[in-house]
């Protein structure tokens, strides 16, 4: 596995940029550069944090037989609006006879040495160090108790949120995460590899693992 991207060559790039577009007898093409750079400056990050992304996902291989059928970066929301930084979100295709334990199963066993896995635990410390359980986007579910005996990380059978060495899900991991789910549209299945996006709550089936693994209509 090749070095991750060191965003400290942005800074150089950048300048080199703007002096490039301060010089009176600036051709076209290095004014494009220029504008490119400044842009960057002004936080349009798309190019490097989907570089960063995609650095996290080629530490896992390719479930068999699967194949990547998207990839869209997209800029990551706060309550205020645009952060300036950028997610991304890879799809998968996989084949029709995949079911969950097998995908999940093949991932969790492919996590790199010294990487942190989210598990039950994590959502206990998550309390003890202050933070609210987090609660999957879109899932739907129970607020989770503030008693930290009573949390689990849930949807473990159709989810896998695992951090690089330096990342973890107390700093939020963004950076350094990723979360593979799985995901069923009609008879076609695929499994998506994003942000890490993980639920605390009260333990309760997979409904997601359930329905991936629901028999075809044919």
């Amino acid at each position: 596995m090749g070095a991750r991207p060191r965003r400290i060559s942005l800074l150089v790039g950048s300048l080199l940029g703007v002096g490039l577009i301060a010089d009176a007898v600036i051709d076209d093409a290095l004014l494009r550069v220029g504008l490119f750079a400044n842009a960057v400056i002004g936080g349009s990050n798309v190019v490097f944090d989907a570089a960063d992304r995609r650095w996290v996902y080629d530490h896992f291989p390719v479930f068999p037989g699967a194949s990547e059928a998207d990839a869209e970066r997209y800029e990551i929301m706060s309550d205020s609006g645009g952060t300036g930084h950028f997610g991304l979100r890879v799809t998968y295709e996989l084949p029709s006879d995949a079911v969950a334990d097998d995908v999940i199963g093949y991932y969790r066993a492919q996590i790199p040495a010294g990487w942190m896995v989210a598990d039950d635990q994590t959502c206990r410390s998550l309390i003890e160090w202050g933070a609210t359980p987090p609660t999957m986007v879109g899932a739907e579910i129970t607020e989770p108790s503030a008693e930290k005996d009573d949390l689990v990380l849930m949807f473990t059978e159709s989810h896998l949120s695992v951090f690089a060495p330096g990342g973890s899900p107390f700093d939020g991991g963004a950076d350094s995460g990723v979360t593979f789910a799985l995901h069923r549209v009609g008879e076609a299945k695929y499994l998506i590899a994003d942000q890490p996006d993980f639920a605390c709550g009260p333990s309760e089936p997979d409904r997601f693992a359930l329905e991936f693994d629901a028999p075809t209509s044919s």
